[in-house]
């Protein structure tokens, strides 16, 4: 539906980045190539077109028939041709719904414009040539209303080459159906802020996505949301199409923008609006595919309600940096201590959290699957970000395992931000457990990211190392220096399924030694070398992305 409001616009766009692509129009698909009514089941309560209706004031009368549901039949006599149409909302009722459709015409690019007393009330042209066109459920105020019919003509495919043009005199069937409201519905328009209908906690709505770029906005008051209460939100879209919710403030700041898959339902829960705001809109949209118009089952669900937030919950939104929840509530930098965060992960979901650490401190976190899990493919994964960009991803263990990052080093004061998504399969969210611990280093552990000489731990003589094979083609680099000997020693304790790769470096980076081991045993490399200098000792998988991730191991160097 076109409309000059900038924001249903927006946010329209957002919905159809993922619909583009799709075939011809199938009878009974979902997808965005739906035949939204078939004409030969109308054809009764179709009269035909009459001529002269180019123009409004020779626009043909419609009347409604039984059950509402009236139309006509026609031809467009040539690209620039337009038949107008008008029909009467009668008085009695402070309004009616009104829904209208163009059903497919098999090359043409079919679209309608939507005139009432005060001129334009909607266009809609969002469909690909062959599809249909359609506004579901129009609440209309008593009055005369005007329907234009066209064709759209085809962009030219390349530069140079005449209009294809539409097929001569193509036929359309233009199909109306007049009701009356029903309880917990939507009514068009309602594609911006400024057109929301209130939807307050506790309740639910229905409604259409039709035509294909269409947004539903609602506005929820937010007076009984308590201090330690949030939102959730559902939407149960109907088959082949996958919702998209976005949760937009009272400014009509956007907040959360969350896309789901087809077939299942899109849960946001944790919604913590902006404080003080009375009231917060919540908008629904279609990422692919478009409801049938006069399907009845083919509408939407949208439920509200407030849920209770437990102390150390995550709450939405939280998708980004700038709005990651602070894993250390006091606000004090992490120093020798733990901590707990739970969450729920739905389908589109992404939750950010931030960690205060104090300097000379190292970080654990591990990931674990909660609530949901069992009943789920659930595969979860952990990334750590740096001025917003991942530096290290985690999506190494099997479906329903936890993911570990050991020892992530913090040398000066410092936020660590982590990211916890998932891949589902046979459940809408599932829950988790984040658990992180800071801690001194006292040289007795590798410092991630150690994957290269910048960034190497010191390992020194006699003093036993513990590092973690942490990703398949994982690299851990020890820097050796202030040496007491010549001969050296260095064992690389087993890991199952690893076969260990060892390389010594001098500080030219030239490979001076080097040993290849076995599948799950442990290795030795000697070496001679000059203890006045430096030397980089390399460990890793020399069968890369064979071994078992995650997993613990020792280093220690020997002088002989």
């Amino acid at each position: 539906m076109r409309r000059a409001l900038a924001l249903g616009v927006a946010i329209a766009a957002a919905a159809a980045g993922c619909g583009k692509k799709g075939g011809k129009a199938r009878p009974g698909d979902g997808g965005a190539g739906v035949v939204l009514i078939d004409p030969r089941q109308v054809a009764r309560d179709r009269v035909a077109e009459l001529e002269p209706n180019d123009d409004q004031a020779h626009a043909q009368a419609l009347a409604p028939r039984s059950g509402g549901e009236f139309g006509a039949a026609g031809t467009l006599a040539g690209p620039k041709d337009s038949d107008w149409y008008a029909f009467e909302v009668a008085a009695g009722v402070e309004r009616r719904v009104v829904a209208v459709t163009l059903p497919p015409s098999p090359g043409v690019d079919l679209g309608f414009e939507l005139h009432g007393p005060g001129g334009l009330v909607a266009s809609v042209d969002d469909a690909r040539p062959g599809d249909g066109e359609a506004v579901a459920n129009f609440g209309l105020a008593p009055g005369r209303y005007l329907v234009r019919v066209r064709a759209i003509p085809p962009k030219k495919k390349k530069a140079g080459e005449p209009d294809a043009g539409p097929p001569k005199n193509p036929a359309y069937a233009l199909i109306l159906r007049i009701s009356d409201p029903a309880a917990g519905e939507e009514l068009e328009p309602n594609d911006a802020p400024a057109f929301a209908a209130e939807l307050r906690p506790g309740d639910a709505i229905s409604g259409y996505l039709a035509p294909r770029k269409d947004v539903d906005v609602y506005k929820v008051p937010l007076d009984a949301v308590q201090a330690a209460g949030a939102l959730r939100v559902e939407v149960a879209a109907p088959a082949g199409v996958a919702p998209m919710l976005t949760l937009l403030d009272a400014t009509e700041a956007r907040l959360l923008e969350r896309t789901g898959k087809a077939g299942s339902p899109l849960i946001a829960r944790g919604l913590t609006p902006r404080p003080g705001d009375p009231y917060a809109f919540v908008a629904v949209s279609s990422s692919a595919g478009r409801s049938l118009s006069a399907d009845p089952g083919q509408k939407y669900t949208l439920q509200v309600d407030i849920d209770s937030v437990a102390a150390g919950a995550e709450r939405e939104p939280n998708d980004t940096p700038e709005s990651a929840v602070a894993l250390s509530e006091d606000g004090v930098a992490a120093a020798d201590r733990d901590g707990r965060a739970s969450g729920t992960l739905a389908a589109g979901d992404v939750d950010v959290y931030r960690l205060r650490v104090a300097a000379g401190q190292l970080v654990r976190f591990e990931l674990q699957p909660g609530a949901g899990a069992d009943d789920a493919k659930a595969d979860l994964a952990l990334a750590v970000l740096e001025s917003g960009k991942v530096v290290r991803a985690l999506d190494e263990t099997a479906l329903k395992g936890s993911e570990l990052l050991p020892a992530w080093w913090v040398a000066a004061e410092d936020d660590v931000v982590v990211t916890v998504r998932a891949k589902l399969k046979g459940v809408a969210e599932v829950g988790y457990q984040l658990a992180w611990a800071a801690h001194a280093d006292d040289g007795r552990s590798e410092r991630e990211p150690n994957d290269d000489a910048a960034h190497a731990t010191l390992l020194v003589e006699d003093a036993p190392l513990s590092a973690t094979f942490g990703w398949k083609g994982d690299v851990d680099v020890f820097r050796i220096a202030a040496l007491s000997s010549s001969a050296l020693s260095f064992d690389i304790g087993k890991v199952a399924g690893v076969t260990w790769g060892v390389q010594l470096l001098d500080d030219k980076r030239k490979v001076i030694a080097e040993v290849a081991g076995s599948p799950g045993a442990q290795v030795t490399l000697r070496a001679t070398v000059d203890p006045s200098r430096t030397y980089l000792l390399r460990v890793s998988d020399s069968k890369a992305k064979t071994g078992r991730p995650q997993a613990p191991y020792e280093v220690v160097l020997h002088a002989e």
